[in-house]
């Protein structure tokens, strides 16, 4: 509908009883329209094509959907939906934004059909990582040298965390199971991996005690 040129039946009525229409039922039939004398004028230059907007979502949400949904979370084709992964304890979402509070409602409205990991939380499924010695090292011989890895892995880290701010977000490297992080989320991931380890151990204590 072009509002610029007025209804040539009824010169009286510049909008026209038909448009009147159109905008009330879009909600603006008490709307005041006015015309504007600016114009704009496109670049000679311009490429609508070679444009590219810049990608200011660094915030990664992470979400884990029932499989009674996950078919319909992916039907929706949602804009801020970035990858998406089968798992055995569900659909493993990463949602791309520039704050969390642009996905709150869309999330909301999923009900007790997702889970959204908080900051520091690993998501509440096992996690199977190829088989490589990158990911699934030797074991120890002795307990002093596990104390002597977990102190330099302390010193390491020390080192490592002052120059985090200096890396920028969008450099990411792809984890196998939690899709690609950056560096602060590569350090964090160390964080995380310690409790999780712990409900590992909690889950062989059961087994051993219940003789399983």
């Amino acid at each position: 509908m072009n509002l610029d040129e007025p209804n040539r039946s009824n010169a009286c009525d510049p909008l026209g009883t038909a448009a009147r229409r159109e905008l009330s039922g879009r909600g603006l039939g008490r709307a005041k329209l006015q015309l504007k004398a600016e114009r704009f004028e496109r670049p000679a230059d311009f490429d609508l094509h070679a444009c590219k907007p810049q990608n200011d979502r660094s915030v990664t949400v992470r979400v884990l959907f029932d499989h009674a949904v996950s078919e319909s979370v992916i039907e929706t084709r949602y804009f801020y939906l970035h990858h998406c992964e089968m798992t055995e304890a569900g659909m493993l979402a990463e949602l791309r934004v520039r704050e969390p509070e642009e996905v709150l409602s869309w999330l909301l409205g999923w009900g007790a059909g997702m889970h959204v990991f908080a900051a520091g939380e690993f998501p509440p499924m096992r996690i199977k990582v190829p088989e490589s010695p990158d990911y699934t090292p030797a074991n120890p011989t002795d307990l002093e040298s596990v104390r002597e890895q977990f102190l330099q892995l302390i010193k390491t880290m020390r080192e490592v965390e002052p120059s985090l701010s200096q890396i920028p977000a969008d450099v990411k490297i792809e984890h196998p199971r939690l899709g690609f992080l950056n560096a602060k989320e590569w350090f964090q991931l160390v964080c995380m991996h310690f409790p999780h380890h712990l409900r590992q151990k909690e889950r062989l204590d059961h087994m051993i005690r219940s003789g399983k």
